[in-house]
């Protein structure tokens, strides 16, 4: 069982980090005794965390990002407002009230959780006022930060690579924790502040160190989706020994003479196939799986749609996957996915899918590419799966969520 603490202090307040307003009203649905249910499973997700990160500094930026991350995903899955920002670039990041009312602003928040576990690690009790201006401090620096392309969390890890990673988790352990642990959206930042709370006790060193880390991350987290990942040239200039370091349970791993190799020219064949298509992308570089990640945007029945490439070395795969720039509105679900049915009826490679927890929906594909990753297998399948999304956009656009309505 993991044990939460919480704010101790006789003021209870909750701390503002925006001057932004959408005049978000919520009840609190969480209690003490879904606290107290929840911590009796959070010590398996700390568990997990201890065994596939063994480095502290990365397990301690998964936590938090998890717990920021969660203040994110709730505001989907209960379809409440964002205040969108956005930068010159393209990039956007999401504040407002709802976000805040996760991380900040009530009894349950990430927040105070924090505090407590502040407060048990240094025997303080007046700390609120201290984190209060670290919070204001935090959130004043965060979208220039982040979007400034040399920022970088703790001066160690790229924002896309913290968003790609904690995204992959979130989706790894929804099925059997999250999703088992958690009765309603609104306990899923609970679940991982408990967590993030028994990550920072089992950590070495100075406890307000240790907190500003755990603070940067979880804020900068909470604000950025997958619009929020920069598309920028800096990825391309990460030497090639880096690019082709591979990592399995956070430890680095020698490849045979045969992956070795059919890994660099998978790499290189979806490089000069970009380059050919004067695509501008991005490589990701997990350190968690034995794969590479191509990222890009492009226009798909005027619609500026994600790509995701991912080249799988076990098995050896490559993955396709479009992200629609709009979710579906859960009300209209059942619909939705009946239509889906009509699209995919048929297809021979590639589906349509619509995540049933946030609405997200994407387009994906797959082949095996055992002798090594061929340009036309991939092309064929590419294009396939693009013709599938152009004739179907219109369709999907009527199941669009209001919110997304006027940019879908």
């Amino acid at each position: 069982m993991a044990f939460p603490f919480f704010n101790k202090s006789k003021s209870n307040d909750p701390v503002q980090d925006s001057k932004e307003s959408t005049a978000f009203q919520k009840q609190v649905t969480v209690t003490q005794a879904d606290v107290q249910r929840l911590a009796e499973n959070a010590g398996r997700i700390v568990a997990m965390f201890e065994n596939v990160k063994q480095d502290p500094a990365e397990r301690l930026m998964l936590a938090a990002g998890m717990a920021g991350f969660a203040c994110h995903q709730a505001v989907k899955a209960n379809h409440e407002p964002f205040v969108e920002l956005g930068t010159k670039d393209g990039m956007k990041f999401y504040y407002g009230d709802a976000v805040n009312f996760y991380l900040l602003e009530n009894p349950f928040c990430v927040w105070n959780f924090l505090v407590g576990c502040y407060q048990h690690m240094t025997g303080k009790q007046d700390v609120k006022e201290e984190i209060s201006q670290k919070v204001h401090a935090l959130v004043k620096q965060g979208v220039e930060n982040i979007a400034n392309k040399d920022f970088m969390f703790q001066n160690r890890f790229h924002p896309t690579d913290v968003y790609l990673t904690v995204q992959d988790c979130w989706g790894g352990i929804y099925q059997n924790m999250t999703g088992v642990y958690c009765k309603s959206a609104d306990e899923w930042s609970v679940l991982f502040a408990i967590v993030l709370q028994n990550v920072l006790m089992h950590m070495e060193g100075d406890p307000e160190q240790l907190l500003d880390a755990a603070m940067e991350y979880v804020l900068y987290v909470s604000k950025m989706d997958i619009l929020s990942v920069r598309k920028k040239e800096v990825m391309q200039d990460i030497g090639e020994e880096q690019i082709y370091n591979f990592y399995e349970d956070g430890v680095k791993v020698q490849l045979s003479p045969e992956d070795e190799t059919f890994i660099h020219d998978a790499v290189d064949m979806l490089r000069e196939f970009f380059k050919e298509n004067k695509c501008p992308f991005d490589i990701s570089i997990p350190k968690n799986e034995l794969s590479r990640t191509f990222h890009f945007k492009m226009e798909i029945h005027d619609e500026m749609t994600d790509v995701i490439i991912k080249v799988d070395l076990k098995p050896r795969f490559c993955y396709i996957v479009f992200v629609l720039p709009f979710g579906a509105d859960m009300a209209k679900l059942p619909e939705l996915c009946t239509e889906i049915c009509k699209m995919n009826y048929g297809q021979r490679a590639g589906t349509m899918q619509v995540d049933v927890q946030d609405g997200q929906l994407t387009m994906r594909a797959g082949f095996v590419c055992g002798g090594g990753l061929l340009k036309d297998d991939f092309l064929r399948t590419f294009l396939s799966s693009m013709k599938i999304l152009s004739g179907n956009m219109e369709t999907l656009k009527r199941y669009a969520r209001p919110s997304d309505k006027s940019s879908a």
